[in-house]
């Protein structure tokens, strides 16, 4: 058997929520989504996080 090497890259979108406040799935799908295709996007091995205590934009 001939040895193969594979490399999987991955692209990730992310927010921070908070409990109780951030409590709507819908709107935090729609959101994470925006943010895993701002970093698909931007091209290979990109994350891409949201966190409302830092910044109101995505850092």
């Amino acid at each position: 058997m001939q040895q193969q090497d594979i490399r999987v890259t991955a692209s990730i979108g992310a927010l921070s929520a908070i409990p109780q406040v951030d409590t709507d799935p819908d709107t935090l799908l729609r959101d994470v989504d925006e943010y895993l295709y701002d970093a698909k996007n931007q091209g290979r091995d990109r994350a891409v996080f949201h966190i409302p205590e830092l910044s109101s934009d995505k850092i």
